[in-house]
């Protein structure tokens, strides 16, 4: 039982043990940090039926495969203008383009159903 209460006590110490020791993983205010909701390809977003998806895409590699499927599905949606803003892989690590790549996936996640996005990122659509 102690292990359970330690372990826990540890993870919820995390983020003020990074803020105590000036880590970057959180030097910015609540909400802004890397692992506390503030990046955009780490935290949650609501879908067309109500529904949230989970992204946790930290790595370069991941955070690029996430980005290809989210833009195939998201192309053909008639809510994407022509000309309009799309992120890159290089917008991860781009701290002033986050809002912009946060709207652009609240906006594609609201196109579609979570059951739908499910499928997408097992492999299952089209």
């Amino acid at each position: 039982m102690s292990l359970q209460v330690s372990g826990a006590r540890y993870l919820s110490m995390f983020p003020l043990l990074h803020k105590a020791v000036s880590s970057p993983l959180f030097s910015h205010e609540r909400g802004k940090n890397l692992l506390d909701g503030g990046a955009p390809f780490y935290t949650v977003y609501q879908c067309k039926d109500g529904q949230w998806m989970s992204v946790g895409c930290l790595e370069p590699q991941f955070f690029q495969c996430f980005l290809s499927l989210f833009q195939k599905e998201v192309q053909d949606n008639s809510g994407t203008k022509e000309g309009s803003w799309k992120p890159t892989a290089g917008c991860q690590t781009d701290r002033a383009l986050w809002p912009d790549l946060r709207r652009y996936l609240e906006d594609g996640f609201k196109a579609y159903g979570r059951e739908h996005w499910e499928k997408v990122f097992h492999g299952l659509s089209r």
